[in-house]
């Protein structure tokens, strides 16, 4: 028997299915919380990816964490191979951005970032130099500080350590360009504007209507995401949210009769998400293994994956709706297609 939505939710809540869908949603309320923007979303994470995105999932960047909470490379089944010093005036995010960009390009290579935020002395660069020279680390740079910049090349030279200047040659080329001398203030992407407030407006959107708790959430939303369980929804609900989109989310579940706001806002407005079925089963059993449960679960199992992708693709048809496949797609790859999309039909 199909229940309606309002019917079902409270008893989808309580089914196993619904502990999967939302597992995620703590770890990135709790990331956003501790102030790392929910760098899981933001920097590594996929889907499915294994350890890797199961540990940034859960601990965000770790770095951030107290020495005696970070996870050792043994601890993640990887072997350490490239340490990079990340180093800023600032909060050191831009840096730590671009390392995970390049290093990306030598998978299965994998580099331990370690951030060394608000810098304000030579003294600080001092020991970050030397421990970096310890450990045979690079270091990579955010300084806007003219005087700590040119303190940590020549802290680098003396002491051999390898520093790559990520700001200074395109500051200086802007100020040949533009014929005005930089401010030179370190957080100025940071600051509480109306951007800022915009944001977190929209994050705190995306977790109030994330897996349709509240559906007239739908309504309110510029964007709504369906899909079945671990297509990747709610991570890129708090990803888009950060873009500043106020997002909602629907679970396409058979048992349950999708909530009648989809039906009553612009097609437009809705992205369905669907996924190959090995890929998704790969993503479920990996998921019960993380909940300490037998990967034989029905939620797992290639037949059950099947009906729920039928359904959902047949309520998106319904819906006449865009619909991307997920698979090995980054979050950050799915939600620029969404957000060229959305810009599109604007």
């Amino acid at each position: 028997m199909r229940r309606s939505w309002s019917e079902g939710v409270e008893l989808f809540r309580r089914n196993e299915v619904f502990a999967f869908v939302s597992g995620l949603l703590p770890f990135l309320i709790l990331s956003n919380q501790n102030n790392r923007e929910t760098t899981a979303i933001e920097g590594t994470f996929h889907t499915g990816a294994g350890v890797r995105a199961r540990t940034h999932a859960l601990i965000g960047t770790s770095t951030n964490l107290p020495p005696s909470l970070m996870p050792n490379a043994k601890e993640l089944g990887m072997e350490q191979n490239l340490i990079v010093y990340v180093v800023s005036d600032s909060a050191g995010e831009t840096g730590e951005f671009v390392v995970r960009a390049a290093a990306a390009q030598f998978h299965p290579i994998h580099a331990d970032i370690r951030r060394a935020p608000f810098i304000q002395d030579v003294s600080a660069l001092e020991r970050v130099v030397q421990r970096a020279k310890q450990t045979g680390g690079i270091i990579l740079f955010t300084l806007v500080i003219p005087e700590l910049r040119e303190a940590l090349i020549q802290l680098g030279r003396t002491q051999g350590v390898e520093c790559i200047d990520l700001l200074g040659p395109l500051v200086a080329s802007l100020e040949r360009q533009t014929g005005k001398s930089a401010r030179q203030e370190p957080g100025l992407n940071h600051v509480l504007d109306a951007d800022y407030f915009r944001k977190v407006d929209a994050v705190e959107f995306a977790v109030k209507y994330d897996d349709a708790r509240d559906t007239t959430g739908v309504l309110k939303a510029d964007i709504v995401l369906v899909g079945v369980s671990r297509t990747s929804k709610t991570p890129l609900s708090m990803y888009l949210a950060h873009k500043k989109y106020k997002v909602a989310n629907v679970p396409l579940v058979p048992e349950l009769k999708p909530p009648n706001e989809l039906f009553e806002i612009r097609k437009d407005k809705i992205i369905g998400l669907t996924i190959g079925v090995p890929y998704l089963n790969i993503i479920r059993k990996e998921r019960l293994k993380a909940l300490g449960l037998p990967d034989s679960a029905a939620y797992a199992a290639t037949s059950r994956i099947e009906q729920e992708l039928a359904y959902a693709e047949s309520i998106m048809k319904k819906l006449d709706c865009t619909i991307i496949d997920v698979s090995f797609r980054a979050v950050e790859e799915t939600a620029s297609l969404i957000m060229e999309r959305i810009r599109l039909q604007s």
